[in-house]
C-alpha cells in the first residue's frame, strides 16, 4: 500500500470520526431540547393543576373563617335576646360571616329600649342585613331612634309593641333612606310615609 493510500485512509477515518462526533453532538442537543420542553410541559401542567387547588383551599379557609365570625356574631345577638338568619340557607350564608346575615329577630318580650341601644352596634356590623323583627317586644318610639344611620332595611316589624306612627315619622325624618322600607306596627303598614291597613303589602 502506497503512502498516498495510507494518507487517504487516514483522512477518511478522521472525517468519519468528525461526522460521528457531529452526529453525537446533534443527538445530545436534541435530547437536551426535548428534556427542556418536557420540563416546561410539566411546569405548565403543574400550574394548571395548582391554581384550582390553591383557589379551593383558599375558599375552604375563607368559609371556615366566615363560619367562625358568624358564630361569634350569633352569640352576641343571642345574649341581647335575638336570633340571626343567614342568606341562602343558614349554612351557606354562615360561610360569608357577618356579610351573610339577612335577618335579625328579637325573641324576648322584655326586650327594651336599653337593649336596643346595645343591639345598635351589631346592626351596624351586619351592614348587609335587610330585615329587622322587633315584634312582641317592649320597644317604644324611643328605642327606634337607636337604629344606626347606615342600616338599609327592606322591612322593619314593630307589631305588638308600643311603637306609634309618631315614632316612625321621627325615624323617617332622621333616616329618609328608609322611606321605601316596609314598616309594620299595630296601626298599619307604613311605606313612603303613608299608613295602609295592616298587611296590605303581603
Amino acid at each position: 500500500m502506497s503512502s498516498a493510500d495510507k494518507n487517504g485512509d487516514s483522512n477518511d477515518i478522521v472525517r468519519q470520526q468528525a461526522e460521528a462526533e457531529e452526529q453525537i453532538a446533534q443527538l445530545e442537543d436534541e435530547a437536551r431540547r426535548k428534556r427542556r420542553s418536557e420540563r416546561r410541559g410539566c411546569l405548565g401542567c403543574a400550574v394548571i393543576v395548582a391554581v384550582p387547588v390553591v383557589f379551593f383551599i383558599w375558599r375552604i379557609i375563607s368559609i371556615g373563617l366566615g363560619m367562625v365570625e358568624a358564630g361569634k356574631f350569633e352569640r352576641k345577638v343571642a345574649v341581647i335576646g335575638g336570633r340571626v338568619t343567614f342568606t341562602g340557607g343558614d349554612d351557606m350564608g354562615r360561610g360569608l360571616g357577618v356579610k351573610g346575615v339577612s335577618t335579625i329577630s328579637i325573641t324576648r318580650e322584655d326586650f327594651s329600649d336599653e337593649d336596643m341601644l346595645k343591639l345598635a352596634p351589631l346592626l351596624e356590623e351586619a351592614e348587609s342585613f335587610r330585615h329587622l323583627y322587633l315584634g312582641r317586644s317592649s320597644i317604644t318610639d324611643e328605642g327606634l331612634q337607636y337604629i344606626p344611620d347606615g342600616v338599609k332595611l327592606e322591612m322593619l316589624n314593630c307589631l305588638e309593641t308600643d311603637v306609634t306612627k309618631a315614632g316612625i315619622d321621627r325615624l323617617l325624618l332622621r333616616l329618609p333612606h328608609l322611606r321605601n322600607s316596609l314598616i309594620r306596627f299595630d296601626g298599619g303598614d307604613v311605606k313612603n310615609g303613608i299608613v295602609s291597613p295592616p298587611h296590605e303589602f303581603d
